[in-house]
């Protein structure tokens, strides 16, 4: 399937997954993504991989939601995670925020099977909130200067979330 600009799709076959990111991966895309991967691993995928081998860059909640699919691949089914041929501006990122320390980063076989649009929408803005900060936590629990930096986004914008039910 030819990808078109700033799109999500996904395939699978047996127990593998891809899902693959056009364009920019952002917050806007991330709960989509998210949940396309937790109804995958639901399914009973064991090998999850996000191509991001036409991304053109990511922003702080898609690089939180990395971690986030990190860990429910291995907590869901003990399965891998990997991050499949990151775009050179994709690894820049990866390795400026140290995250290629943290996720295993590779190669994927292709699958031989059909790709399927992934619809990001508009997100309910509380849904939208909750998934920014739930990105920013991940990041802000990693160890050294990556999880440092994100510390105070992470409580600030669990404060503003917060500020915003009250």
């Amino acid at each position: 399937m030819p990808a078109s600009p700033e799109s999500i799709s996904f395939c699978r076959s047996g127990c593998r997954a891809i899902i693959r990111v056009v364009g920019a991966g952002t917050a806007i895309q991330a709960p989509a993504v998210v949940r396309c991967a937790q109804s995958l691993l639901a399914d009973g995928i064991t090998a999850l991989a996000l191509d991001l081998g036409a991304c053109t860059h990511m922003d702080s909640t898609f690089l939180g939601t990395l971690i986030a699919l990190n860990r429910s691949a291995a907590r869901i089914t003990g399965g891998s995670f990997t991050v499949a041929q990151p775009s050179a501006q994709c690894l820049r990122e990866l390795t400026h925020t140290a995250l290629h320390k943290v996720l295993h980063i590779g190669e994927v076989a292709p699958l031989d099977a059909p790709w399927s649009p992934l619809s990001c929408g508009k997100p309910e803005m509380d849904s939208f909130k909750r998934s920014v900060v739930a990105a920013h936590q991940e990041l802000a629990a990693l160890p050294g200067a990556t999880g440092a930096a994100f510390k105070n986004v992470a409580a600030r914008l669990a404060e503003e979330m917060e500020s915003d039910r009250g």
